[in-house]
């Protein structure tokens, strides 16, 4: 009966360090996916100032 007990604890362990190791691997997931949203945010604020600096610029090129 003791050696079931022991097994039936190990069993339930595993499973918990199961979940536990999901749990990790989706923050982990979520924490990538967050970093590259950030990047693209600022990529696209790039790339906004730049058209904005091109539209002047070339405003300024047609009146002279």
């Amino acid at each position: 009966m003791n050696k079931r007990l022991k097994i039936a604890e190990e069993e339930v362990a595993k499973e918990e360090a199961a979940k536990n190791l999901k749990k990790i691997e989706s923050h982990e997931i979520a924490w990538q996916l967050n970093r590259v949203a950030n990047a693209l945010e600022q990529v696209l604020r790039l790339v906004k100032e730049d058209q904005e600096r091109s539209r002047k610029y070339m405003e300024e090129k047609k009146d002279e």
